[in-house]
């Protein structure tokens, strides 16, 4: 009697032999769809909880982030929501790259304004790609900032601008020196040593004698 191997035979053998190959397959998939959202998620809260504070170094690692968090790469290509965050962070990132260091007042005001536009631009995009739907109005005055955390960070960009008119010359420190009185009890100490010493010369001279 001959056996014959037919097609659907064949198909069942190359399923059993393929089957664990797709299961792996399948999971690294899995884990990396997963471990993209967590990070979108993590980038997208740090920029909401940092919002009101865009100089922290918190909130520029988020920005700097974004790149490869919406890369997108092989056969899986950008949807248009994930389009749109990376169009809005452009235009971000082109505006931040301006000098505002050699802007006069109008025009930093004007530049400010720009950017604060695009950044909640930005933020919206990235709420819509996660999936919240915010008032757009409700970005912008929903933080929380204390005063004393603005007035901080006022401090430390004074402090960052003084640090870098010295370096670039635009500013000299200036330096005052004045006399420092010696407390009165240190001079009496002082005189006090000087003779003793006085009368311990006088004695071993006397006694070379």
């Amino acid at each position: 009697m001959e056996s014959s191997i037919t097609i659907s035979d064949g198909l069942i053998v190359l399923a059993t032999l393929m089957g664990p190959i797709f299961a792996v397959q399948a999971q690294q998939w899995i884990e990396r769809r997963r471990r993209g959202n967590e990070r979108r998620e993590f980038l997208f809260e740090t920029l909401m909880r940092t919002r009101g504070a865009r100089l922290s170094a918190e909130h520029v690692a988020a920005l700097n982030m974004i790149d490869l968090t919406y890369y997108g790469s092989g056969d899986r290509k950008r949807t248009k929501s994930e389009q749109a965050v990376v169009d809005a962070w452009s235009v971000m990132h082109h505006h931040l790259k301006q000098n505002a260091g050699t802007m006069d007042s109008a025009a930093l005001n004007i530049w400010s304004a720009q950017l604060e536009q695009y950044f909640f631009a930005l933020l919206g995009a990235i709420a819509r790609e996660r999936g919240y739907h915010f008032d757009p109005v409700r970005l912008q005055t929903g933080q929380y900032t204390p005063d004393a955390h603005y007035m901080v960070e006022q401090q430390q960009n004074d402090i960052r601008r003084l640090v870098e008119d010295v370096l670039s010359g635009k500013r000299n420190l200036g330096f005052a020196l004045r006399e420092v009185e010696t407390p009165e009890s240190e001079v009496n100490f002082r005189n006090e040593v000087t003779s003793l010493l006085s009368a311990i010369r006088d004695n071993v001279g006397s006694n070379a004698h």
